[in-house]
C-alpha cells in the first residue's frame, strides 16, 4: 500500500511508455505513444512535471482523455 504513495521515477515512466504499443489512437492532444517514444528526450520534463503535479494534488486536468 505504501508504494501507491511513492512518486513515479523517470525510469518507471519511460519503461511503461516504451513497453506500450505506440500506434494506438492518439489522445486529446493528438499524440500517440510513438510520439512520446521518439521524442522522450524532449518531452520527458513536461511528462514528469505532469506526473509530479498529479502526485502532489491528486487532480487531473478535466480535458485529459
Amino acid at each position: 500500500m505504501d508504494l501507491l504513495e511513492v512518486e513515479s521515477t523517470e525510469e518507471e515512466v519511460r519503461h511503461v511508455i516504451k513497453s506500450c504499443a505506440g500506434n494506438k489512437a492518439p489522445g486529446s492532444d493528438g499524440f500517440n505513444l510513438n510520439f512520446f517514444k521518439k521524442y522522450w528526450g524532449i518531452v520527458k520534463h513536461e511528462v514528469m512535471h505532469f506526473f509530479g503535479e498529479f502526485h502532489q494534488n491528486a487532480n487531473l486536468v478535466s480535458s485529459l482523455n
